[in-house]
């Protein structure tokens, strides 16, 4: 009877395990079904998992499409900017731009070809007089002159600038008779140009302009105002210079507009002296 009694409570005992085994099993299939149900993003009647999905990939299509367009829009730009450097080659073929390190500017990003530019950085006036003989070997139909920013620097007189300038015209004029001259006010600067060359100014610079002015009448050739046409402070460098990349493409192609506009109304011109927006011709 003992013996019957203790296999009784060893049946018992694993009885109870399983039951309880079976029960700890139970709950925690139930509180994994119930935590992974919570994660699971709530469907939408009539849509399924799938379809809350979508809005996503529409992102992603939508981004693409647009970095796209922006590649699009900067080849075509890219194209534009070709084209008219194409152009004004082609346009000022037959020139060249005489200066300084502005000048510079317009063969280094390769607007003009470095024949078709005669620059020096920090050249003043002073020492373009000493290379006359290189301007007239180059034998261009047109020469166009932009000198001043150096010779405000060295803080040359308005006086000094205008005799050696007047020097310069007449000593090309006499070598190269049939070669048309313009000669290009002193450009503007931004702001931390002005900062940085406490020696240039606003008022020195239109002090220098107004003389240039007066000399182009005197000597009967193109004056050329650029002082508008620079104002945007995007057009400088981080100097307040120099220009950047596409405003020497605007410089030359205002130069090309101008003139183009002045031969339209050269015919219907009486007077020996006229201006078209900024630029004024004498004697032509």
């Amino acid at each position: 009877m003992k013996r019957k009694r203790v296999i009784l409570n060893v049946y018992n005992y694993r009885l109870f395990v399983i039951w309880g085994l079976t029960a700890v099993l139970l709950v925690g299939s139930i509180f994994i079904y119930k935590n992974k149900s919570s994660q699971r993003p709530k469907e939408i009647p009539g849509d399924n998992y799938d379809s809350m999905r979508l809005p996503d990939r529409t992102l992603r299509w939508d981004k693409k499409a647009s970095q796209l367009n922006l590649l699009i829009m900067r080849r075509e730009e890219e194209e534009k900017r070709a084209s008219l450097a194409m152009d004004l080659d082609n346009y000022f073929s037959d020139a060249l731009f005489v200066g300084d390190s502005i000048t510079e500017g317009l063969s280094y990003y390769k607007w003009l070809k470095p024949e078709n530019v005669y620059a020096t950085i920090g050249i003043s006036l002073t020492s373009l007089l000493q290379k006359i003989d290189d301007i007239v070997q180059a034998s261009p139909k047109r020469i166009y002159i932009l000198m001043g920013t150096n010779d405000l620097e060295n803080r040359k007189s308005v006086t000094d600038y205008i005799d050696e300038y007047r020097s310069l015209l007449t000593d090309i004029k006499e070598a190269l008779p049939n070669t048309s001259l313009t000669i290009q006010s002193v450009m503007p600067m931004g702001e931390r140009g002005y900062r940085t060359h406490p020696n240039i100014t606003k008022e020195r610079t239109d002090e220098y302009n107004s003389a240039l002015k007066d000399l182009a009448q005197e000597l009967e050739v193109t004056y050329l105002d650029l002082s508008t046409l620079f104002v945007d402070p995007k057009a400088f460098e981080s100097d307040g210079i120099h220009l950047v990349y596409d405003f020497y493409g605007k410089w030359l192609n205002y130069i090309r507009t101008t003139e183009e506009n002045r031969s339209d109304e050269d015919e219907g011109e009486v007077s020996n002296s006229y201006g078209v927006g900024n630029s004024y011709c004498y004697g032509i």
